[in-house]
């Protein structure tokens, strides 16, 4: 008796479970704003309906041209960028956001040195320069020597050449 009931409770169980999944076949999946834009006007597309298409192509072959043909055609490239523009050396002593203490170092340190000394503004901060050299190596034997005066954060900026007014 108690194995006809087990077998009846999996019959009923079985039962209540392929109707839930019939259920779920049968629900459907909602549908967006852009699933409702073409309905009703679907087009099926079966290789049938694709037509293959040959485009012509048209491949030219040309003989290697000698070495020194080129050379004679083409001109020299020369050896300078000629939109480059030559380099010029300053070192940076300090920057600083307060002005005040720039123009006051560049007062001390007008009277510990001979070079040129500039100051330029770069949003938000005041840099002081030292020197105008054409060669790094000679800004950076000047660069030493602020080192050693105690500027320590002094370093060697690259800048464009202002050319000179005849």
């Amino acid at each position: 008796m108690m194995g006809k009931l087990i077998c009846r409770n999996i019959e009923i169980l079985l039962l209540l479970f392929s109707a839930a999944i019939a259920g779920e076949q049968e629900k459907k999946i909602p549908t967006t704003f852009l699933d409702t834009l073409n309905k009703g006007r679907e087009v099926a597309i079966s290789n049938a309906d694709i037509i293959p298409q040959t485009v012509p192509v048209t491949v030219s072959v040309q003989a290697p041209v000698p070495a020194d043909t080129v050379s004679a055609v083409l001109p020299a490239v020369p050896k300078r960028d000629a939109g480059a523009v030559p380099s010029r050396f300053k070192i940076q002593i300090l920057a600083s956001t307060q002005e005040q203490q720039v123009k006051r170092e560049k007062n001390a340190l007008a009277a510990k040195t001979s070079l040129p000394i500039s100051i330029s503004f770069d949003v938000p901060y005041y840099k002081l320069f030292a020197g105008d050299f054409a060669q790094r190596g000679e800004a950076e034997n000047y660069c030493t020597q602020f080192k050693k005066m105690g500027y320590n954060d002094a370093w060697i900026v690259r800048t464009a050449a202002v050319p000179q007014k005849q």
